[in-house]
């Protein structure tokens, strides 16, 4: 009698935490996401490409595969402010702020709807435990307002000019 329950148990805890099929689970390790709210990561697409493979691809890559809701068929960038300029000028400032993201922290993923462009600051997001987001600067010379005023190397972004009479 012992032996048949813990043969039963045995085949039950195989079938319960097993290897399935994939069948019921989530994604793999190696499988990119976006997730709500805006978050546009550098690695979706390819997932044999890490980012560390070398330094003079990161831009191009970056910039390849840098799309927010790949059903949607948006590229990155798509819902920021008009005064960044045209779809193509919004994608490549999401694309710098990608590879800021990915130089210095290795963490190639951002909010784009999270951009606090009054202080000149957007979010690295992470999407491991042993890694947490980290706020990091607009590099200088971003746009940040209307009139093409751009950030500087630290503090808010400078106010509109007062009009002349």
């Amino acid at each position: 009698m012992f032996k048949l329950k813990f043969f039963t148990l045995f085949v039950l805890a195989g079938l319960c935490f097993g290897s399935g099929n994939g069948e019921g689970e989530g994604h793999s390790p190696g499988e990119a996401e976006t997730a709500e709210g805006g978050d546009t990561s550098a690695d979706q697409g390819n997932n044999e490409k890490k980012p560390e493979e070398s330094a003079d691809d990161g831009k191009s890559k970056a910039g390849e595969e840098a799309t927010a809701g790949k059903a949607g068929g948006n590229k990155a960038g798509h819902k920021l402010p008009n005064f960044i300029g045209t779809e193509e000028d919004k994608n490549d400032y999401v694309k710098r702020l990608l590879s800021t993201c990915s130089t210095k922290y290795n963490i190639p993923k951002i909010n784009e709807y999270n951009i606090s462009f009054p202080t000149c600051t957007f979010t690295c997001l992470s999407s491991t435990a042993f890694i947490s987001s980290v706020n990091e600067r607009i590099p200088k010379g971003m746009i940040c307002n209307e009139n093409n005023i751009t950030c500087l190397d630290e503090g808010p972004c400078p106010s509109l000019p007062v009009p002349n009479c």
